[in-house]
């Protein structure tokens, strides 16, 4: 089974993570899927940003829900210690600007957000492209559900306690941490027609693995040798 590659944040070995020009390079490297992760401002904008903090990625600083898009808008991406050109994207503007048939894996970030959730839902849905849904909070995932029981949604486990709890319940699809996985683990979920991802797979030596695990999503910031590896048969 070969796994869809996901660029994890687009292609960002190359561009700042989460930024147009990630997602567009990720592109023309042939990647069919990309990941980004979803916050929103504090006038209710789903901007694609990781942290709950702006310092880290961007030149602003403090809470991302404390601003106002009008706010986000000046800000300029960093890649690494370089500050860029490149704004925070919008969700809306991303979807703009991929192909269309470019699939699309969104993070929501913050837990207890019914309102980010009926945004993000409300702008995938008018979209033709495939998309995924996911989060590290269960609430967030049953009120995607709860919102529109057919879309297509995850639920991230990130430690030991999290995925045992998720394997005795009934979710559409389970996203791990790639270090939990094992074959047993696999072949549980399958039993309970539970789809399996793997975060965040970069080393040759792990992907290998769980490209032979026969997962369903691959997650990865190394796009490339994951494709050359799956078009290898991981040999």
């Amino acid at each position: 089974m070969i796994p869809r590659i996901v660029a994890h944040r687009g292609f960002c070995k190359a561009h700042p993570e989460n930024s147009l020009s990630a997602f567009r390079s990720a592109e023309r490297i042939g990647c069919e899927w990309v990941e980004c992760d979803v916050h929103s401002s504090a006038d209710g904008v789903p901007v694609v940003i990781h942290d709950d903090t702006l310092d880290r990625t961007t030149s602003g600083s403090g809470p991302v829900a404390a601003k106002a898009f009008s706010d986000l808008s000046d800000l300029r991406l960093k890649f690494g210690d370089r500050l860029t050109g490149e704004p925070v994207p919008t969700l809306s503007r991303l979807l703009a600007a991929l192909r269309p048939a470019t699939g699309i894996l969104v993070e929501i970030k913050p837990h207890d957000s019914p309102g980010l959730v009926r945004n993000v839902l409300s702008m995938l849905r008018a979209e033709r492209r495939p998309w995924v849904l996911q989060s590290f909070d269960p609430a967030t995932v049953l009120e995607i559900h709860a919102r529109d029981p057919a879309a297509p949604a995850a639920l991230l486990v990130e430690d030991a306690p999290s995925l045992a709890r998720a394997l005795g319940e009934a979710w559409r699809g389970v996203h791990s941490d790639h270090a939990l996985l094992t074959p047993d683990i696999v072949a549980t979920l399958r039993t309970r027609r539970m789809g399996v991802g793997a975060w965040t797979v970069n080393t040759p030596d792990d992907l290998r693995r769980v490209i032979a695990l026969g997962v369903d999503w691959l997650i990865t910031d190394e796009p490339l040798v994951a494709r050359e590896l799956c078009n290898g048969k991981c040999d």
